[in-house]
């Protein structure tokens, strides 16, 4: 990384996630402005292989869009991952598709379909 004026440490808890990581990550790096950071990126997940799969991904994308103001590491150890981050994102699903399937099925028996229902919307955990 360049010597830039400061540093953003942003840990990611869900870092192994295929959906969420790829996206968040990129949208963050092209923010306007943000080239002017250096960001690191620490990638915190219980699943060893995802993490790998993801540094890799990013690896070869930094350096194809010469994003030489970011670097990424990855952690399996929480309190390694969060010390000293300036902003924690967490997406984890915790039990899958099926610990949320009511908050899912409910809004559709009224007709009512989304995306994600176990945070926000007509199925979220907004009020229990």
């Amino acid at each position: 990384m360049p010597n830039k004026k400061k540093e953003i440490k942003i840990t990611f808890i869900g870092g192994g996630s295929l959906n969420w990581t790829p996206a968040i990550l990129r949208d963050v790096i092209f923010k306007k402005g943000m080239e002017r950071t250096n960001i690191n990126f620490r990638l915190l997940d219980i699943d060893a292989a995802r993490l790998k799969v993801i540094k890799k991904l990013f690896d070869y994308r930094l350096k194809d869009w010469g994003a030489d103001w970011v670097r990424i590491d990855t952690f399996l150890d929480a309190d390694q991952a969060i010390s000293g981050a300036d902003f924690v994102i967490i997406a984890i699903s915790t039990g899958g598709l099926a610990t949320m399937k009511h908050d899912l099925k409910i809004p559709e028996k009224y007709g009512i379909y989304h995306t994600v229902g176990d945070t926000a919307g007509p199925g979220g955990g907004q009020g229990r």
